[in-house]
């Protein structure tokens, strides 16, 4: 579609509006229903001189017909047609199809035209709809719902130990692969759907989920670990460590294959463990054994009739070859006296003197009278009480101290007042 530009425009609305006193041979341009010559300057028009037309906006000039015309011998100019008419524009384009070729260079399109379209390769025809579209009065095309649609790709197969998400198997979808807990991907996590030598097919080749394996376990100094068969070891597997005569197992006795393909634990070593035997004076071996004692072997202690036991009364070897925690002691049970509180009573005691060791009483002087010292006493193993028992003095008794300090504030009050 050719466009007038401003100073030729000028001249046209200049020729058409007013009487042209032209020089020449041929009169002025005939005038053609929707367009304008581009006229030269000066306008003169001499024998065998050409004029040539431009569409106005909105119209296009009509393929095969001229659009210009010439001063011939005898003054006239050579016959005219009308040669511009309003068209479509350019039909639109589709990802699922295109124009056919002998439209593709077209650029006229009046009322009623039809244009055909044929599907792009992935694409096959909807036969229930057409693949044609109209010029409308309007100057627009027809709209067509999607008259071609998608092909599939072949049905991907199963994956041993996986799975396939599929959303849907046309031209253009992604599935992805995924394995089982226990197994790893080998190969691509997706594949397309696309064009390979114009067929359909999926982009990249079809996975496996291969069991991961840990790697052989560790071995140990003076110790040994029991192989799987074939010497493989998928996720979960167990190998059991065990120690040479003499040696005792510090650490995981089993290791288990982890989700991510290594050992769950560092191996254990095997390490001569031996504990001497505990003295414990007056304490007496619940579970008695013989020494040396092993890694992990335990004693229970009590203690013989009138000692007491201080501490934990079971003690466990460590690899260190230490008992853990330290072991107790029997501490003779002591006898408290009955502890005189004057003007004072025990709230409350299931038991009578004489005291045993760890007896508590506590105490709360007579009415009238104020407690000085601390009301809960405890027998130690000395046969004394800690911390000493307590005094009730009588309420109306003021200490010296107290005396003192009752004088000073009077004493203030005196100094600020005068």
């Amino acid at each position: 579609m050719m466009v007038l530009g401003a100073s030729e425009a000028g001249r046209a609305e200049s020729f058409f509006s007013a009487p042209l006193l032209l020089q020449g041979d041929c009169p002025d341009p005939p005038e053609i229903p929707n367009a304008h010559p581009l006229l030269p300057d000066p306008p003169q028009f001499p024998t065998d001189t050409s004029i040539t037309y431009s569409c106005n906006k909105g119209f296009v000039k009509i393929p095969d017909k001229s659009n210009s015309v010439v001063c011939l011998e005898n003054n006239q100019w050579s016959e005219s047609t009308e040669f511009c008419n309003r068209s479509c524009d350019v039909p639109p384009t589709f990802r699922f199809a295109s124009l056919k070729p002998e439209y593709r260079t077209q650029n006229y399109f009046p009322v009623g035209s039809v244009v055909e379209y044929e599907c792009r390769p992935g694409y096959k025809r909807n036969f229930s709809r057409s693949s044609n579209l109209t010029c409308l009065e309007n100057l627009v095309w027809s709209k067509e719902p999607e008259f071609c649609i998608r092909k599939q790709c072949p049905s991907p197969p199963d994956l041993p130990n996986g799975q396939v998400h599929i959303t849907d198997i046309l031209f253009g979808s992604v599935i992805h692969f995924s394995c089982n807990a226990g197994y790893k991907l080998i190969g691509d996590h997706s594949s397309t759907c696309e064009l390979v030598d114009n067929k359909l097919a999926w982009s990249n080749s079809h996975p496996e989920c291969a069991p991961i394996l840990c790697p052989s376990p560790p071995n140990i100094a003076n110790g040994l670990w029991q192989p799987n068969e074939n010497d493989e070891y998928p996720v979960g597997a167990s190998v059991p460590y065990t120690c040479d005569r003499g040696f005792s197992l510090v650490g995981n006795k089993d290791l288990v294959c982890g989700s991510d393909g290594t050992w769950n634990s560092p191996p254990p070593e095997c390490k001569v463990v031996s504990c001497e035997n505990p003295v414990v004076e007056n304490g007496i071996p619940v579970n008695p054994s013989r020494p040396p004692y092993s890694y992990k072997a335990t004693l229970i202690f009590s203690c013989k009739s009138g000692f007491t036991l201080e501490g934990s009364a079971k003690i466990t070897c460590e690899s260190n070859s230490t008992w853990t925690p330290d072991p107790p002691k029997c501490l003779k049970m002591g006898f408290c006296e009955n502890p005189e509180v004057k003007n004072g009573r025990v709230v409350e005691s299931s038991q009578s003197p004489p005291y045993l060791y760890q007896t508590t009483l506590q105490f709360r002087c007579n009415p009238g009278f104020t407690m000085e010292g601390n009301p809960n006493i405890k027998c130690e193993s000395n046969g004394t009480w800690i911390p000493p028992p307590p005094v009730c003095h009588s309420a109306s008794t003021i200490s010296s101290g107290n005396m003192g300090l009752i004088l000073a504030v009077l004493i203030m009050k005196l100094i600020t007042t005068g």
